[in-house]
């Protein structure tokens, strides 16, 4: 079965709610990518569509039973234990994974949806207390038939024959003979489905065997939620694309009936199906076929849209590009002309136009996958046919009045009207939000004009009636129902056949869990003292990528330490001592420093008021500055400088130690970065070493120290040069003569710090010896996302060292791969995983576990570079900058030739040419400086942007399941279902904020300056462009 597909999910969720004596429930699942059977069925259920079943059966996750195995395997690559445990354990099976993508190659389908099917037949041959085997087909598998009796046809190729052709033919050969085998069917899909019937027709022999053949299904009519769906398949992919304004050409017969049904009345009719097998059996009856299809009163398929075109007018897609019409041809030819000159021809215009204003072109790419999926659906738009639905009415009117009530799925007197409401909704909108649906109205309805206006035109110049217009928009959303069956005597459990499931999470679905511990609950470190030790050094202002993701800076307090700081002493109110290594600063000494940190305020502008990233802890618990104490150290120092009182305090006091301290230059000399990040971190292990209430380190390294890997997992890795040598050579050698000898080994590295940072868990792996060690890999921290202030920040580490200036207009081009995904991280639920990875550390290694890493990324459905630069940018133009010198934007380019010509072009030559002016005026000149720090810091962040890995986070995961509710609340750093589109505005509000001092009293100004600034920028290309074709045109005329 399809467990994540559409259909699978329902059937799932309904069995398990409606049905609770089923003993076991086993679904066929596949390995994918780095996701195990298990944890793909626990991120399926963390979909919204099994709220109400947790609601009413809490314990239903023991019933499901993961069982590894794969279609495309022989004997579906089950092992001999999981096989004998099916044959023995299973009554009912239902059998609905195929490969369902039409244009599939007919080796792959043959395999998947006949050779796997004939493996279960097997299998169920097997089975001793087999009660019902559903093998779900579909109603267009005799495609060629016009009227469709409920009983199994004859095909021009045997099973066999056709198997066996897959083993002998090559795959090329099997496509060239694909035409004549397939010609009456419009499909592979199709095809291999109506040869799989015919194997069970001529294999099923006393098996107790029906053919379940459901229409084009749609989303859910009632439960459990209403409009329900996940996918864009079929009808609804073509609704989507019409609803948005794209397509406006459909080649499909508006007067024949809209052969679509509801899939909750789907997956009761397919349960009922099962019970229905199985009496009818036991009273001798043959193998029997339910054509599950929408009565004779269903609406025609022009009816189908006409009606929901009407909810268009008051539930708009927010994303129309359009004012969403449709014109229905049944001619192919006259639907081809008409694509060209309406779709590919005005995309070709758009995406010319989007080159030359250095906008990606991606209109005429979308247009063609639009027209492969219109293709593909207009076979079943465009026939003309007949069913015969006998054995469903009779199927019906055998169950009693309870199970109709609770199964559901006869669709006489349906309310279509109703129906198509919620499926719109269900499709389309997810979550209508009146304001934005009348505002984007009134935006539609300015382009109705223009529509109207060439629609008047194109009417006078219309010659051929037959053509028919229709203003359509569908949308997709999530559905509600309900159903109990009499099937509780069968003791029903399932056969879950699963296999490329193609499943689109709800927004309530997650993805990876980031972990969070919510107040670090002292009861659970039991016995721990929990005092901290925090190594804080600082670092001149070089806004370095990696820096932020890892430790604290040379120079000043970082984000993270304040952060981990202010979040310690607010969610772990038993701690008893936090002790800070900071080193003296010019005329200020720790204590001093310390006393800045908590009273800066984090916007120091006259207008707008101090928000202070301490103010909540001095609310809540106004004596939490007796708890810290600085220590006085220096990294670069041997053994810090520490003098030997506070060497004793913190041996004899500390159980805790977060070591984030480092040197985070990328261009710093090896020999600096050596000595800070490596030498440093073994100074910390030594004084670990003699502490005897030690119950946790953990080392703050960054997701990057490995990107020579594109798979980093959590484990350790080799090296080319040991610790010690390397430290020894730092130490004895001089600066030039080490980068000569260590340029080699560090070639696989993009800088010194990440080198650095790879040698110094090495160093941990090989000398901790039996401490509680943990390293924490975080990816690239930004902004606040919740706590305790929303998008707040105070440096411009990362993205933001390009980000901020483009966005004043500073920066205009970028070398960045934008397709790939952005590896960010919120800081406070970096944190908050930090603080809950002590403590597992502390729990894991009481239970034997060794050195524990933590890879803390972004999810998988974290955003792209593109989400992230469009939306600061879309943002931006709400809430422009005042300190922009210029009007914003981001020209992204991934060759490097033509990123330096347009640095040179369009950054240095300007900033040339004001400083010159600025030189002639008596003013100190500035930009080309300020230019060229902007171009190191962005040649350094270019590894990042053009390359992607991927991460293995079952340390993390782990780490998170372990947490109780209450601290998965206080700790949260899991990103499941997290807003990305809501957090990437809050960040761009927090850039505002606290980093550029805007708050809206200036937001007026702002606006006129930013819409001055776009009129320059549009009147200074409208000149370059008439300048560059006046020199063409005078070297021409010459």
């Amino acid at each position: 079965m399809r467990c994540t597909g559409f259909l699978g999910q329902i059937l799932i969720e309904k069995l398990l709610r409606s049905c609770p004596d089923i003993s076991t429930m086993y679904l066929l699942i596949r390995s994918k990518k780095d996701k195990s059977p298990e944890s793909r069925l626990d991120e399926m259920f963390k979909s919204s569509l099994y709220d109400r079943m947790k609601k009413e059966i809490p314990n239903f996750r023991k019933k499901v039973v993961p069982i590894v195995g794969n279609l495309d395997c022989k004997n579906l690559g089950l092992s001999e234990n999981d096989k004998n445990i099916l044959i023995y354990k299973v009554s009912i099976i239902f059998h609905l994974a195929a490969n369902v993508r039409f244009q599939e190659k007919i080796k792959s389908q043959i395999q998947t949806n006949i050779c796997a099917t004939d493996t279960i037949l097997r299998i169920a041959k097997l089975m001793p207390y087999l009660k019902s085997f559903i093998y779900v087909s579909t109603i267009y598998a005799n495609f060629c038939v016009k009227h469709i009796e409920e009983h199994v046809y004859t095909y021009p190729i045997n099973y066999k024959d056709l198997i066996t052709l897959t083993h002998i033919l090559s795959e090329n050969t099997m496509e060239e003979k694909k035409a004549k085998i397939t010609s009456q069917w419009p499909n592979t899909y199709t095809f291999t489905k109506a040869i799989a019937e015919g194997l069970l027709r001529d294999e099923g022999g006393d098996l107790p065997i029906g053919i379940f053949r459901p229409a084009i299904i749609t989303s859910t009519a009632n439960e459990p939620l209403v409009g329900w769906n996940n996918n864009f398949l079929g009808e609804i992919g073509l609704t989507v694309s019409i609803s948005s304004g794209f397509q406006r050409f459909m080649l499909c017969n508006p007067y024949i009936p809209a052969n679509f049904v509801p899939v909750d009345l789907t997956g009761n009719a397919l349960i009922a199906s099962a019970w229905d097998v199985f009496i009818q059996f036991r009273r001798g009856k043959d193998m029997l076929i339910y054509n599950f299809v929408p009565p004779a009163d269903a609406p025609t398929i022009g009816e189908w849209f006409y009606k929901i075109a009407d909810i268009t007018k008051t539930y708009p897609l927010p994303k129309a590009q359009w004012r969403p019409f449709v014109i229905i041809l049944q001619r192919k030819m006259l639907y081809r002309i008409c694509i060209w000159l309406g779709h590919l021809l005005p995309a070709l215009l758009v995406d010319t136009i989007s080159i030359c204003m250095n906008y990606r072109p991606r209109m005429w790419k979308l247009y063609r996958k639009i027209h492969s999926r219109s293709y593909e659906m207009a076979p079943f738009l465009t026939r003309r046919g007949s069913y015969s639905y006998d054995n469903v009415e009779a199927m019906w009117n055998r169950l009693n009045e309870q199970d109709q009530q609770l199964f559901k799925f006869y669709m006489k007197k349906f309310d279509w009207t109703n129906y198509f409401v919620n499926h719109y909704k269900g499709t389309l909108l997810d979550t209508p939000n009146l304001q934005n649906s009348i505002c984007l109205c009134y935006r539609l309805d300015h382009l109705d004009y223009i529509y109207k206006t060439s629609d008047f035109l194109f009417n006078q110049s219309k010659k051929d009636g037959a053509w028919s217009r229709n203003k359509v928009l569908v949308f997709h959303q999530p559905f509600n129902a309900k159903f109990n069956f009499n099937l509780k005597q069968l003791h029903l459990k399932q056969l879950h056949c699963t296999l490329n499931m193609n499943h689109r999470q709800s927004p309530h679905s997650d993805n990876t869990p980031l972990l969070v511990i919510s107040h670090i609950k002292i009861r659970k470190l039991s016995g721990i003292y929990l005092c901290v030790l925090i190594s804080i050094l600082t670092s001149p202002l070089n806004k370095t990528w990696k820096l932020k993701h890892t430790e604290h800076q040379y120079k000043t307090f970082t984000p993270d330490n304040q952060y981990l700081l202010q979040k310690l002493l607010r969610s772990c109110p038993d701690i008893s001592t936090i002790y800070l290594l900071i080193r003296p600063k010019r005329d200020k000494c720790p204590k001093s420093r310390l006393d800045e940190m908590f009273e800066k305020p984090v916007s120091i502008s006259k207008t707008i008021s101090k928000h202070d990233l301490f103010d909540r802890i001095k609310k809540e618990i106004p004596n939490f500055r007796k708890k810290i104490v600085p220590i006085i150290g220096d990294l670069d120092i041997e053994d810090f400088g520490l003098s030997e009182n506070d060497k004793n305090i913190l041996i004899n006091q500390v159980s805790i130690i977060f070591h984030m301290a480092a040197n985070i230059r990328f261009n710093k000399s090896i020999k600096v970065s050596t000595m800070v990040n490596v030498n440093a971190t073994a100074t910390i292990l030594k004084l670990a070493k003699h502490m005897p209430n030690l119950k946790s380190l953990i080392h703050v390294s960054t997701i990057y120290a490995h990107c020579h890997v594109k798979h980093i997992e959590e484990r350790f890795y080799s090296y080319p040069i040991n610790h010690k040598d390397l430290i020894l050579f730092t130490r004895n050698l001089d600066e030039n003569v080490i980068e000569e000898k260590i340029s080699r080994i560090i070639s696989r590295w993009p800088n010194t710090y990440s080198f650095t940072k790879a040698i110094a868990e090495g160093l941990l792996r090989d000398e901790s010896g039996d401490l509680p060690v943990g390293i924490f890999r975080p990816a690239i921290v930004i902004s606040s996302a919740n706590e305790p202030l929303v998008g707040w920040m105070d440096n411009m580490y990362g993205p933001l060292g390009v980000i901020v200036p483009a966005l004043l207009g500073i920066k205009r081009f970028i070398r960045c791969n934008l397709d790939l995904k952005a590896n960010l991280v919120p800081v406070d639920f970096t944190v908050n995983a930090l603080i809950a990875s002590a403590w597992d550390v502390s729990n894991q290694f009481r239970s034997g576990k060794d050195t524990l890493i933590y890879n803390f990324v972004s999810p998988i459905d974290g955003p792209t570079w593109n989400k992230y630069i469009s939306t600061l940018f879309d943002t931006n133009k709400m809430y422009p900058l005042r300190k922009a010198i210029y009007f914003p934007f981001l020209i992204s380019f991934q060759r490097k030739i033509p990123y330096r010509i347009c640095v040179w072009l369009g950054h240095f030559l300007p900033a040339l040419l004001m400083d010159v002016v600025n030189i002639c005026i008596d003013h100190r000149p500035r930009m080309w400086k300020l230019c060229k720090k902007i171009d190191i810091y962005s040649d350094a962040i270019q590894l990042f942007c053009n390359n992607e890995w991927s991460h293995s986070t079952d340390n993390v995961q782990a780490m998170w399941s372990h947490l109780n509710e209450d601290d998965q609340q206080l700790f949260n750093f899991s990103m499941v279902g997290f807003d990305w589109t809501k957090y990437i505005i809050d960040h761009y509000m927090g850039i505002r904020l606290y980093l550029l001092n805007d708050d809206d009293s200036t937001l007026e100004i702002s606006r006129i300056k930013h819409k001055r600034f776009y009129w320059i920028h549009q009147t200074l290309k409208i000149v370059s462009i008439f300048v560059v074709l006046w020199i063409v045109w005078m070297k021409t005329s010459f």
